[in-house]
């Protein structure tokens, strides 16, 4: 089997993000007079766009006020304790240079995850960064990379995506597509009730290509 194109998660896969989103989010229950987020609450719900984050955290509060008061501060930040998990500029060079096509796939809007990527030099090395709100309602994670496999005209065959939650790994098999699972990420995968012939599992990023070169595939 022959990867040609990997779709990459953003948030726990390619960048650690948590601080920043925590911070915007808990200046902006405190300025509606809600508690801060628990931590350990919000991690766990790292996976969901932020619509459904929101109301996962404050089921009673007015979401929509509460999501722009977060893009207030979020985009405001700079996002300055936002970092590429280390090896992760230098694999994505190298799988370039072999030939790989290579695309992100993201619950986060365009104008954050634009701008986060291109921080770290991802200028003629992502082919296109695909977001859940490129349409009204918002994609899902599914969605978006149904999006993309279309739009490029992308071979499931010879397409892998690499994520950190279950529904990064939904959306690989929803879509028909080999899924390469970031363990170091934000997520859990119960990996005992997973098809683990369809997936390889990676505790660091640069170990991506190793990984696939020793499973027999060829990126």
């Amino acid at each position: 089997m022959c990867f040609n194109n990997i779709i990459f998660d953003l948030d726990g896969t390619l960048v650690d993000s948590f601080q920043d989103i925590y911070s915007a989010l808990a200046a902006a229950a405190d300025h509606l007079g809600l508690p801060a987020p628990a931590e350990n609450l919000m991690r766990d719900n790292m996976h969901l766009r932020l619509d459904q984050l929101v109301q996962s955290l404050y089921p009673d509060a007015d979401g929509n006020l509460l999501m722009q008061e977060f893009r207030n501060n979020y985009d405001g930040s700079g996002y300055p304790h936002t970092q590429p998990y280390p090896g992760v500029v230098e694999t994505l060079r190298l799988l370039r240079q072999q030939g790989c096509r290579l695309f992100v796939a993201t619950n986060k809007r365009k104008v954050a995850a634009e701008s986060i990527v291109s921080r770290f030099g991802s200028e003629g090395i992502i082919d296109d960064i695909k977001t859940s709100d490129c349409s009204n309602p918002p994609l899902s994670k599914t969605e978006i990379v149904q999006r993309i496999l279309g739009e490029k005209r992308l071979d499931p065959k010879h397409t892998a995506l690499v994520g950190d939650t279950k529904g990064d790994w939904e959306a690989a098999v929803n879509n028909g597509i080999f899924f390469i699972f970031a363990a170091y990420g934000y997520g859990k995968l119960d990996l005992q009730t997973r098809d683990q012939s369809r997936m390889l599992i990676i505790d660091l990023f640069p170990q991506l290509t190793c990984l696939c070169e020793v499973a027999g595939h060829t990126i």
